[in-house]
């Protein structure tokens, strides 16, 4: 059986950087660095507002909130309704737009929207309303000219209607039902890599049902789509892991002390015969490191929330990407992911001490691979949702049926099948 290890190090190391997390998200000037918005001082603004090019003020509270006070001369721009009121309102490029709302955290997701929209100057204006007001700078009540737009719906070719329906309903139920049916196939199996395969290919099902329920409705979007995202997590550590150990137990040889290594041929020793390190552990800490260095590449751009309306066939619809869920795939998930690779790292310094290092590995595995899937679809499609989601989905299947063939494929040697139920290839 796998052996994880008697002190959970890698587990209590995540939860420390979540509730790290959590409290950056709690102040304004923590969740202005982690969507990468720039702060300006109240002071700043008001001095800014007499100039030749005054900044374009937006406050992105409720109407209540807006009504009862804000500060003179902002537009109400709900934040629900942000992008409408961008697309609608065009900012020329010169003038920098500041995001005001009561405290700053509101307006420091509004401003990430806004940057994420195409819009090079934005602000969030720092302290919000509650500073601005005591430093005595001018408010005024009441909610003057109606700010907000009709939504704002982006322009599709029929292809690319046509590509929407057939991904949604047609690729996303097959690849579901492929996934349940393998998973329950094999979650119960007692080969520790088989069973691996079914448990990823149960926790992707589930996730997938869960970004179904939102897709339709379902009431706490966010919390599903955090569901959604954790099941492709789940796939993508169960599935490397569980090929990694198919791939040794049944080919390599390597966990096993009683039999000769395929990878011993290129070493000067074997550790299970002699006092030397293992190669295979000497490589792994060398690739590590490498690993650490892609967690960057999501790190390194800025979290992009996005709400976009299109229509397919006469419908509008909505796909938004929530400032949480932006956090959570361009941030949370790759410094987790990290956070893993650095303790597999410090487990591979006891000499041959591989199988410790296995869980912390793959959960960074899956974490920085689903990252990085979001990564390059939000930046190679921008606004072009429906391929973004296309290509998505496909990946998904082509993952699902890549595994049906291997097993498909192999299913004598690992035991799927009786020996009798293959096919003789005598003549």
């Amino acid at each position: 059986m796998l052996k994880l290890g008697r002190a959970p190090l890698a587990w209590m190391l995540a939860l420390l950087v979540v509730m790290a997390f959590l409290v950056l998200l709690g102040q304004p000037s923590g969740l202005a660095s982690i969507l990468g918005v720039t702060q300006v001082e109240p002071a700043d603004v008001a001095l800014a507002r007499q100039s030749t090019t005054p900044p374009v003020l937006l406050d992105v509270r409720t109407e209540a909130e807006y009504r009862s006070e804000h500060v003179t001369g902002a537009a109400w721009a709900p934040l629900a309704d942000l992008g409408n009121y961008v697309a609608s309102h065009p900012v020329a490029d010169e003038r920098t737009i500041v995001t005001v709302c009561a405290h700053g955290r509101r307006s420091a997701v509004a401003a990430a929207t806004i940057a994420a929209l195409g819009h090079a100057r934005v602000a969030s204006l720092a302290g919000g309303t509650v500073r601005w007001r005591e430093l005595g700078l001018p408010l005024e009540a009441g909610l003057g000219e109606t700010t907000t737009s009709p939504v704002a719906v982006v322009p599709t070719t029929r292809f690319e209607q046509l590509v929407t329906v057939m991904t949604a309903f047609v690729v996303k139920p097959i690849y579901m039902l492929l996934a349940l049916v393998v998973g329950l196939r094999l979650w119960r199996r007692p080969d520790v890599d088989l069973a691996l395969l079914g448990r990823g290919m149960l926790l992707f099902f589930v996730g997938e049902a869960l970004c179904a329920i939102r897709v339709v409705g379902g009431p706490l979007p966010d919390l599903l789509e955090m569901g959604h995202g954790l099941g492709m997590v789940a796939m993508g550590t169960c599935l490397s892991w569980g090929l990694a150990e198919l791939v040794d137990r049944r080919v390599l040889g390597f966990s096993d002390p009683n039999r000769a290594c395929l990878v011993g041929r290129f070493c000067q020793g074997c550790w299970k015969r002699e006092p030397v390190s293992c190669g295979v552990q000497r490589a792994m800490r060398f690739l590590l490191p490498v690993f650490i260095l892609l967690c960057l590449v999501p790190l390194s751009a800025e979290p992009r929330p996005m709400k976009l309306h299109y229509l397919v066939f006469g419908t509008v619809v909505v796909d938004e990407v929530t400032p949480l869920i932006a956090i959570a795939q361009m941030r949370l998930y790759p410094i987790l992911g990290l956070c893993f690779f650095v303790v597999a790292f410090v487990r591979l310094r006891k000499p041959n001490d591989i199988e410790r290092a296995k869980a912390p590995f793959f959960v960074g595995l899956g974490l920085l691979s689903f990252s990085l899937l979001r990564f390059f679809l939000q930046h190679a499609f921008g606004q072009a949702v429906v391929w973004a989601n296309a290509w998505e989905e496909l990946t998904e299947l082509a993952t699902v049926l890549t595994l049906i063939a291997i097993l498909w494929i192999f299913r004598g040697q690992l035991g799927l099948v009786a020996q009798t139920e293959l096919p003789s290839h005598t003549s």
